[in-house]
């Protein structure tokens, strides 16, 4: 619902299934960084269908909560691999690490960006 309202106020192209999954993941909620990293490495590919719509592209992926960023990070090296020229990652919600203080959100954003 969010990549569909983002494309139409932008006047893009909505292609929800260009990514699809290869394998199923299991749950990600209690593994850390990495770990969430090597269980949903390969676990995405471009849909055949699309796969002529990627290279050169400047491709928006939408996330409805941003975590660790194991899995848009597996999504775009997909897209790039297909040619994309850009990935822009937009996220309606963050996951901050346990233990951040306020005055350290600014740093961690600035990090991520």
């Amino acid at each position: 619902m969010i990549a569909r309202i983002l494309a139409k106020d932008a006047g893009q192209t909505l292609i929800p299934d260009l990514l699809v999954r290869k394998r199923r993941t299991q749950a990600l909620g209690k593994y850390s960084a990495r770990e969430r990293a090597k269980i949903v490495s390969g676990a995405f590919a471009i849909s055949p269908r699309y796969a002529d719509r990627v290279r050169g592209k400047n491709i928006a992926l939408v996330d409805d909560v941003y975590t660790t960023g194991a899995t848009t990070d597996a999504c775009v090296k997909i897209l790039k691999k297909a040619g994309a020229n850009s990935v822009t990652i937009f996220c309606w919600a963050r996951v901050l690490p346990m233990g951040l203080e306020r005055s350290d959100l600014a740093s961690a954003l600035a990090a991520d960006a």
